[in-house]
Order: structure tokens, then sequence, then C-alpha cells
């Protein structure tokens, strides 16, 4: 997964590798917790964990957030088709 999120997540490229890693657990885990697990909900999930903890806010200060939100889902729906 944190290979993928690599990939696809250019301005990640100077989080250390276990930085991702937790974020990307920490993200699973609020995903677990909840009842409502569609793609949309996992999608943002991410979005709010990479966005706050790893970047300080700058896809929400770039006004991203939809683009952001649409390139989790999409390597979320990769991953688990």
């Amino acid at each position: 997964m944190t290979k993928r999120v690599r990939q696809g997540f250019p301005e990640l490229k100077d989080v250390p590798d276990d930085q991702l890693l937790y974020a990307t657990w920490r993200s699973f885990k609020r995903i677990d917790q909840t009842s409502d697990s569609d793609y949309h909900r996992m999608a943002n999930v991410f979005f709010r964990e990479f966005d706050r903890h790893l970047l300080n806010y700058q896809f929400s200060k770039a006004g991203e957030d939809d683009v952001v939100r649409h390139r989790f889902f999409a390597i979320i729906t990769e991953l688990f088709q």
C-alpha cells in the first residue's frame, strides 16, 4: 500500500518510510473503527490523516482537497478489486 501511495503522491517523496507506514496504519485503524467503510469514506480518512499529520495541511492550504481525495479513491479502488 505505501509503495502505491508513494507512486500516486509525489508530494510524499520526502516523508520517511516509517512515518508513511504509520499514517497508513492509522488510516486503516480509523476505517476499521467505523461501520461505514465504502471507498469514498476510506479516501476521506486517508486524505485527513495524510494532509494533517504528514504534510501539515499542504493539500488543504492549496485547495486540492477534492483532487487528492479522488487520487486516494483511485488507489483504494485499484487495491481492493
